[in-house]
């Protein structure tokens, strides 16, 4: 098959992160089965385009093939390449943007990359924050608000779509797409996550007992929320610690100098800014009593983070938001949205000395490779 993944804004910096990410992964993993995989992303109103080709050592390495400055190039670039599926993503806002496929005569399919929030599940964030928060929260806010009107859209442009939970499957359904055209297909999880069938539970060497939060020092992620009862947390149970991996983007100095500052004031709390590779992510994965991911609201649809976490055999705590409620089969915990309490509750369950620091097998969360062979099979079934 000869395939086209195409999303905005994608660069290098944020190849691990949700939305390109999943889409990344798809279109590696088509192309290590055999496919022809072109990828392509938008910046600053310029298409770049990306060939997928297989070295020697089967890894892949994205070759750039040209820019297309225009729609009329564009189009050639398809004819020429004889591409017979489009795959791209849907965000909040996608509707009201141009669509590039509409003269496409092949198989178009539509990747939702984003929760289908209804309005009052934004506006239980809090508007004080949400308008803090505001480049972080905008396109949700205005993608509620427009979500019937884009999934009548998606209904015409779309031959197949994918949701990645069954929360957005489900919401799809009930705003009238035919369950027969939507396809659930979860995010996967990279190799080095993926946990031995038998585990061996943490033995620290001293008696701390270690929380982690990994993500963006916004808001809406909850870091703040989580140093504002960490004092309550530690009240009840001395051995508490901690220790923030902050990813760092253009816009976090602010937010991650106000946790920076909250560490000096409190020797229980360490954080830390380094870019961090995969394997070191899963070495303080592997020190964790639970890993918390305390969103106000899900940027994009069902983030990696905390699959990577069960994956490497961690608990974790998640939010009632979006698709995270459906980790609970994998071990999850799950609180109220914005329920600082239930939080700090569930925190201290997690390391109390009546809980197994990590959790029992449960069944597996499915790799890169796996997920790849459930498009690659749908894909043979639709092109029939």
């Amino acid at each position: 098959m000869r395939i086209l993944f195409y999303c905005r804004n994608y660069n290098e910096i944020i190849k691990n992160l949700q939305p390109w990410h999943y889409i990344i992964r798809l279109a590696e993993g088509l192309a290590l089965k055999g496919h022809n995989v072109s990828f392509v992303s938008s910046a600053r109103h310029k298409f770049i385009i990306y060939n997928f080709k297989r070295q020697d050592d089967l890894s892949i390495a994205m070759i750039e093939n040209g820019i297309l400055e225009n729609k009329e190039e564009f189009a050639d670039f398809i004819s020429k390449e004889r591409i017979g599926i489009i795959i791209t993503s849907i965000g909040p806002l996608s509707s009201l943007k141009r669509n590039e496929f509409n003269q496409f005569n092949g198989l178009c399919i539509g990747i939702v990359t984003f929760p289908l929030y209804k309005l009052r599940e934004i506006l239980n964030a809090g508007f004080l924050l949400l308008f803090r928060e505001w480049r972080n929260s905008y396109q949700h806010f205005f993608g509620a608000i427009i979500q019937s009107i884009s999934i009548k859209k998606w209904k015409k442009g779309f031959d197949l779509i994918i949701a990645e939970s069954e929360h957005n499957r489900k919401e799809m359904i009930r705003k009238g797409i035919d369950p027969n055209r939507i396809l659930l297909l979860r995010p996967g999880v990279d190799n080095i996550f993926l946990k031995n069938s038998s585990f061996t539970p943490i033995k620290s060497e001293t008696d701390k007992r270690i929380i982690i939060y990994m993500g963006s020092p916004n808001r809406l992620r909850g870091a703040q929320d989580l140093i504002s009862i960490w004092s309550n947390i530690t009240r009840v149970d001395k051995r508490a610690r901690l220790r923030l991996l902050i990813r760092q983007d253009e816009n976090s100095g602010n937010e991650t100098s106000i946790l920076k500052t909250a560490t000096k004031r409190d020797n229980r709390i360490e954080i830390i800014t380094e870019n961090l590779t995969r394997g070191e992510i899963k070495r303080h994965f592997s020190e964790a009593s639970a890993i918390v991911f305390p969103f106000r609201l899900v940027p994009s649809e069902m983030p990696v983070g905390p699959l990577e976490a069960i994956s490497s055999g961690c608990r974790i705590i998640v939010p009632e938001l979006d698709g995270l409620s459906e980790l609970r089969e994998f071990g999850a915990m799950v609180y109220p949205p914005g329920d600082l309490e239930a939080l700090a509750n569930m925190i201290i369950y997690s390391i109390s000395d009546s809980i197994s620091t990590r959790i029992p097998d449960k069944r597996e969360l499915p790799s890169w490779h796996d997920i790849s062979c459930d498009l690659e099979r749908h894909l043979f079934t639709i092109s029939d």
